[in-house]
């Protein structure tokens, strides 16, 4: 997708759900100040730990959030996709980076100063109300995360991650769920501190349960509300 002319800017604007009810004034504040950009896959948009402090909106495409320890161990927090805002803490607090944010797909991103951020939340009730639920909505993501870590195992974590993406698809619940086109076994293992081999494994006892089906590259989640009893026993445990 190619970086859009000056006059459509408030159009993609006006389509993205992070400024539904803005004003008119502000949509044309945005398109005309602030930057959109298209990044190829592999490209940083953001690295960990620097001292940049824009923040983005993910127009298309899709990045992953990873952070990489010292000796190449990569930590993956997931993936962002349209519609999706990055780089809030930074453009928040003012520190560094928390993690880095590299293209998987070719992306294109709006980006704003952390100014004109803080223009927007004081001037515009609708896009206030909007970052106050983004957030409580990462608060309590990482805070399901940091419990999954604590008290289930490795196959019941891969299963909340399925559980997550489904989630984040909006197949909602029930018998047949839909189609995901998954992350690699590799990136999942990312996600939940395990490696790859035990993703595999998981899934190929999921399948044979008739949870999940391969369909080529794609997994149809046959039974959520399963998956989610399954979860919900393990807790219990």
């Amino acid at each position: 997708m190619n970086t859009p002319k000056a006059d459509d800017h408030v159009t993609v604007l006006k389509g993205c759900p992070v400024f539904a009810g803005v004003s008119q004034q502000w949509l044309n504040k945005l398109a005309a100040n602030c930057v959109f950009a298209t990044h190829e896959p592999g490209e940083l948009v953001v690295s960990h730990q620097d001292r940049t402090d824009d923040v983005f909106v993910m127009l298309s495409g899709v990045a992953r959030v990873i952070i990489y320890s010292a000796g190449g161990r990569a930590v993956n927090f997931g993936r962002i996709r349209r519609d999706q805002v990055f780089g809030e803490f930074a453009a928040i607090d003012g520190f560094a980076r928390s993690a880095a944010v590299e293209a998987v797909e070719r992306c294109q991103t709006f980006r704003m100063t952390p100014a004109c951020l803080w223009e927007l939340i004081d001037a515009e009730p609708a896009f206030r109300r909007w970052m106050l639920r983004h957030l409580a909505g990462v608060a309590r993501t990482l805070t399901a995360r940091i419990f999954e870590f604590s008290t289930l195992p490795v196959g019941s974590r891969v299963q909340a991650e399925l559980l997550r993406l489904v989630r984040q698809a909006g197949n909602g619940s029930g018998e047949a769920a839909g189609v995901l086109i998954l992350p690699t076994h590799a990136e999942i293992a990312e996600r939940i501190s395990t490696h790859r081999e035990a993703v595999a494994r998981e899934l190929s006892r999921l399948s044979g349960m008739g949870v999940v089906e391969r369909r080529g590259k794609a997994l149809l989640v046959k039974d959520v509300g399963r998956l989610e009893q399954m979860i919900r026993d393990a807790n219990s445990e």
